[in-house]
């Protein structure tokens, strides 16, 4: 399940396409996840999507509507504030610090 979470990056996957690829019922799907790594599966992949972001603002010069798009992201401003509330930092602001 986490590989195919990694290899989803770039979309978003919903609760049941992850517990369909375990077998498994999303209820119990996410029970067993939560379980083994302490965060809920939707939030698993959130935080890896926002990772896979920050490494495009740290080694690229995209843009912050670019990046959201690379990642399944349709709307930059919903980006902006899952980055935020993730990171602590805009991604305009993480990019500033990082690039400085």
């Amino acid at each position: 399940s986490l590989a195919f979470l990694r290899a989803n990056v770039s979309r978003s996957v919903s609760l049941r396409e992850a517990a369909r690829q375990a077998s498994l019922s999303p209820s119990r799907f996410s029970a067993v996840f939560k379980e083994q790594t302490g965060v809920s599966p939707v939030d698993y992949h959130i935080r890896l999507r926002i990772q896979a972001a920050a490494q495009l603002l740290d080694t690229s010069n995209l843009s912050i509507k670019e990046i959201a798009a690379r990642l399944g992201y349709e709307d930059a401003y919903y980006f902006s504030r899952i980055f935020r509330k993730v990171t602590g930092f805009s991604p305009l602001a993480y990019r500033r610090s990082v690039k400085g």
